[in-house]
């Protein structure tokens, strides 16, 4: 683990710009560059676990780490730290263990210092101990704050592809040109550098180089893996590759659905990856394999027929955090309200990019998900609820007041043998499972299935058999379920309560 040597006086530079060796004369900071050990650690590396001995603190001088809290179940991330920021200096305090675990999120360069080079440090100059105290105490008032957000953070977005050339397609472009509306944008390929290098150690250490100066004077980087050997063949293309995918914060795999799982360039990342897939609505049907093996964090579509520069600008929102959501609560004949809310929105030029419900409020998002526009769901709903009423198929009340045969066959006629993956835009639903008391979200699964769990009003319509538990409707736990929105961190999330006491 331990470091390229970088010379002592780029190292005294860099500390002269941390708080934590800023009051110290220069000779002090020139003997702590030259003790100073490098450290560097591979994206997804753990330099340190909590329980392990307290016996050096750390300065980050490339890459990004974060600070993991694994006594939870699952893994909580506290914090992320950039360029210049130190940790691990209150176990030198109190000689205590380390109380939380530290791992790589992108390639890093590390300076660590020990204990008796800090203990030294304190004797010569007890100012340190100062700005040390100051550091520790403004972690404790701001626990969750830091130069990143946590668990969001996107500095440096990775574009691998499957099966899609990226620079002939004119994809790259347009991702480009969608992020650089709001953002200022730089598109590394490994082409900036010359590819006659032979020894990849070095190469690594320039693209560090590269994509630290990019980051400095932008708002996003993107890396660039185009699944067609690039520049330099496929020797340097594969470093390229291997470089790319561990710096990246997300990491988005383009993927034409033909192709086979196995053919991914991704190994396991702790971050997730996204999936973009290129295809039409008749293939959206057979992502299954896909999702599968990816476990993605979230899943995009691109008509490449179709609307791809809506389908292109809405990926992009949900990558950086802007995209708009709307849930919509349960609430019977009321919810039909949400149509109205809906169509509001888009009289505002309020683009909807991803949407949720409950009960009622499952149906009506599930149509607009689909695709339908404000006056076929009017249509739909005239004729399908108003007309046709598919609610009053009564039975005698052992376990609801009706069979919801008419129900089913409704849902059925309406959105067909659909998926909730293979849905043009991004749609959940809640039920409530009787069995354990939790609220169950659909994301994946026959949308039919998924709806009519959602719309199972207790005593009125029997409960739902699936996943191995007892589902009813969403409402009976969580009537607006914004929190489920709001989880994905992908932007604003607006909620439709038609149920509160205005």
């Amino acid at each position: 683990m331990t470091g390229t040597s970088t010379a002592p006086e780029r190292v005294a530079e860099f500390l002269r710009g941390i708080p934590l060796f800023r009051p110290l004369s220069e000779t002090l900071r020139n003997e702590i560059a030259t003790s100073a050990t490098p450290v560097d650690l591979a994206g997804g590396e753990w330099l340190f676990r909590a329980g392990e001995p307290g016996d050096s603190l750390y300065v980050l001088h490339l890459g990004l780490v974060e600070v993991v809290d694994e006594s939870q179940s699952p893994p909580v991330v506290l914090r992320v730290l950039g360029r210049g920021q130190s940790f691990g200096e209150l176990a030198l305090l109190n000689d205590a263990p380390r109380s939380a675990s530290i791992r790589a999120l992108r390639d890093c360069s590390l300076l660590r210092i020990d204990r008796d080079d800090y203990e030294a440090l304190l004797l010569r100059n007890p100012r340190v101990i100062l700005e040390t105290a100051k550091e520790l105490v403004h972690r404790l008032q701001n626990p969750g704050s830091s130069d990143h957000r946590s668990g969001s953070y996107l500095g440096v977005l990775t574009i691998a592809s499957v099966g899609v050339p990226l620079r002939h397609s004119g994809l790259t472009d347009r991702i480009v040109a969608n992020l650089s509306a709001g953002l200022k944008v730089s598109c590394l390929d490994g082409s900036e550098l010359e590819p006659a290098r032979d020894d990849e150690q070095d190469l690594d250490a320039a693209y560090r180089k590269l994509l630290d100066e990019s980051e400095r004077d932008n708002d996003l980087v993107l890396l660039v893996v185009d699944s067609e050997a690039g520049v330099g063949g496929p020797q340097a293309a594969e470093r390229w590759r291997n470089f790319s995918m561990r710096q990246g914060d997300r990491v988005l795999l383009v993927v034409d659905p033909a192709t086979k799982p196995e053919h991914s360039p991704l190994e396991h990342r702790p971050n997730g990856v996204d999936v973009a897939f290129v295809c039409d609505e008749h293939r959206a049907q057979s992502l299954g394999p896909w999702l599968d093996a990816l476990q993605p964090r979230a899943h995009h579509f691109l008509h490449p027929l179709g609307a791809i520069e809506r389908d292109v600008g809405r990926m992009c929102r949900r990558l950086v955090g802007a995209s708009i959501g709307v849930v919509l609560c349960g609430g019977g004949a009321r919810a039909l309200a949400h149509i109205g809310v809906l169509q509001a929105l888009e009289e505002a030029d309020l683009q909807v990019d991803r949407i949720g419900g409950v009960s009622m409020g499952a149906l009506l998002s599930a149509l607009y998900a689909s695709g339908r526009s404000i006056d076929e769901m009017v249509a739909i709903c005239q004729r399908e609820l108003v007309e046709r009423n598919p609610f009053n198929d009564y039975t005698f009340p052992m376990v609801s007041l009706i069979r919801a045969h008419k129900a089913e066959r409704m849902l059925r006629g309406v959105f067909g043998a659909a998926d909730i993956e293979s849905l043009p835009m991004p749609y959940f639903c809640v039920s409530s499972d009787l069995l354990s008391a939790t609220v169950h979200v659909h994301r994946r699964g026959p949308l039919v299935e998924s709806i009519g769990a959602s719309m199972s009003l207790p005593g009125v319509a029997p409960p739902r058999r699936m996943n191995g538990g007892l589902l009813v409707d969403g409402g009976v736990l969580n009537n607006l379920p914004t929190d489920v929105g709001r989880a994905a961190q992908e932007g604003p999330v607006i909620g439709c309560d038609l149920l509160s006491a205005s």
